[in-house]
């Protein structure tokens, strides 16, 4: 079942981080670029090789760091905080909500299984209620 579980998922959470890693990196360089021109010449600065190669991993680091924290907000906590939503909810015996996350990464997944596993809660509490009628 797992595997077949990881062949379903094409754009998993794993993978949309490193593309996004990548992407930033590829975004990184010209603005590292950039500022060490500028430095060079726009403001005169005498910029060695070493300080040069300092200067665009430490750009690269921050754009990265900042576009995998910004879409790990959109792509993972985003998505936690409606599962916490409605399994709240359910611990409250209120079965009629449904997670609403429509992703084909894991937590996409999950939010089926959990809409599943309420559908047959709700399907046994019925059935007790009408055996006890």
């Amino acid at each position: 079942m797992e595997s077949s579980f990881r062949q379903k998922i094409l754009f998993g959470i794993r993978t949309k981080l490193i593309l996004l890693t990548v992407i930033s990196l590829l975004i990184s360089a010209p603005i590292s670029t950039f500022i060490e021109h500028e430095l060079r010449y726009g403001l005169g600065f005498h910029v060695s090789a070493q300080a040069g190669t300092l200067i665009n991993t430490a750009i690269s680091i921050i754009v990265t760091t900042i576009l995998i924290a910004i879409s790990f907000q959109f792509i993972v906590i985003r998505n936690i905080h409606k599962i916490i939503e409605v399994v709240s909810r359910w611990a409250k015996g209120d079965f009629r909500h449904r997670v609403a996350i429509r992703s084909k990464d894991e937590l996409g997944r999950l939010s089926v299984h959990m809409n599943e596993m309420a559908d047959e809660i709700s399907r046994l509490l019925q059935a007790v209620q009408s055996a006890s009628n």
